[in-house]
């Protein structure tokens, strides 16, 4: 069943509007998973509640054995099974009723998938930069130049992308960011785009590959990495 389907409920209209004054995206991710155990059992959302109430104990052993099931049958990871739970138990404490229970889930900070991960080689990022079209370039160069994490790229406002390259003082929402070299021996702080310029390295070799860029079009790496940026932005 489409998990928008159940906001037909008043209940879980309410329940998911007060979510979502919050974050949207918990409320759709909780929706989701609310749907998703209601479906493995064949019931609405109000069975849970009044199951709950009738019986703490079994209704409690049920949210296990489904937590248990995304885990044996899926292969869900940690932190989408903390995600279920979450879900779960939040629409249970919308009615007054806590889930007493301490189901473990494992490591959610835990990424088994990226473990075995590295960084790119100069050969390997050079063939990305070859073969990508203009966005993808623009948003490589962003990544391995100014360890701007993916998801924080969209994000940027014109006046950050400036000051990434001219390196002056810019007015973001709440506070003054000013440019910084990074620490000696020290990551860059990815939490904030706005705190690198472009022109800081992550490696020797993407440099010069960025550098090779610039050259070919007459510019400097700086001025290349901004029109990269600008098209990425007009994208």
């Amino acid at each position: 069943m489409n998990e928008r389907r159940l906001l037909d409920d008043p209940d879980v209209r309410r329940w998911y509007d007060n979510l979502s004054r919050g974050s949207l995206r918990t409320a759709d991710e909780y929706l989701r998973w609310l749907n998703d155990y209601c479906s493995s059992r064949g019931v609405d959302p109000n069975h849970l509640i009044d199951e709950f109430k009738q019986d703490k104990k079994t209704a409690q052993d049920r949210l296990e054995d489904y937590i248990r099931s995304l885990e044996k049958n899926r292969g869900l990871k940690p932190k989408s099974l903390n995600g279920a739970l979450c879900a779960v138990k939040n629409w249970f404490k919308w009615f007054e009723l806590e889930v007493t229970r301490q189901i473990k889930v494992g490591n959610v900070r835990s990424t088994p998938t990226i473990q075995e991960e590295h960084p790119p080689s100069p050969e390997e990022l050079n063939t990305i930069l070859d073969h990508g079209n203009q966005r993808t370039r623009a948003a490589i160069v962003l990544i391995a130049y100014a360890g701007i994490r993916p998801e924080a790229i969209s994000r940027l406002k014109w006046n950050e992308v400036i000051a990434l390259v001219t390196n002056e003082k810019v007015k973001t929402r709440d506070r003054r960011v000013k440019q910084s070299e990074p620490k000696t021996n020290s990551q860059p702080n990815q939490s904030d785009p706005t705190t690198h310029k472009i022109a800081l390295l992550v490696t020797e070799a993407t440099y010069r590959r960025l550098d090779f860029m610039a050259r070919k079009d007459g510019m400097t790496p700086q001025q290349m990495a901004a029109k990269l940026l600008e098209q990425y932005v007009a994208a």
